[in-house]
């Protein structure tokens, strides 16, 4: 496992390599290293999911969920994202063998009378890497702002302007409902 800081310092890239691959069933990264408290942090999880999912840390259950990547009701786009005390950072991955996971639970201690939201991943298969980018103070909507850059420089951003090219019915798609029983 080597972590080194990314481009620009601001980010952490971490990657793992083994003299046999095949043997390694999993790697668990950032095992909720990543987390938030409810209380003063006021944080919460985004995951793509569907039209996007905002888990707070603040609930009256606790939470424990996987989000594969590009899988049903998993992460549809290879990020998660998470706001701790009006910081964010954006967690991105290139290999659809990442799984997301995140948690809520009672904090204990220090941190009791709160609820801890932490953020996992597990790496499968050919997963290999994973970078954690530090976007300093923003919300969401940073985070959604970083990762359409991420998408850009992977050549996976489509706009529509490009999709419509040729298929201008598809503005048709504008304004619907993503509706399932």
């Amino acid at each position: 496992m080597t972590v080194a800081a990314a481009p620009g310092g601001k980010a952490l890239d971490f990657a793992w390599d083994a003299a046999d691959p095949a043997s390694v069933e999993h790697i668990r990264l950032l095992d909720e290293a990543l987390w938030t408290t409810s209380g003063a942090d006021q944080g919460y999880v985004v995951v793509p999911v569907r039209e996007g999912l905002l888990i707070p840390a603040k609930g009256t259950r606790p939470v424990r969920h996987a989000f594969d990547t590009y899988a049903y009701e998993g992460c549809h786009m290879a990020m998660v994202g998470i706001v701790k005390a009006g910081a964010a950072a954006l967690v991105t991955w290139d290999d659809p063998y990442v799984v997301a996971e995140v948690s809520r639970a009672d904090g204990t201690g220090y941190y009791l009378g709160r609820q801890v939201l932490g953020l996992s991943l597990v790496l499968r298969k050919s997963a290999r890497a994973a970078r954690v980018a530090f976007l300093g103070k923003g919300d969401y909507n940073l985070i959604a702002a970083a990762y359409r850059e991420v998408a850009r420089e992977r050549g996976w951003l489509v706009t529509w302007d490009e999709k419509l090219k040729g298929h201008a019915d598809r503005a048709k798609y504008f304004g619907a409902v993503n509706f399932k029983l």
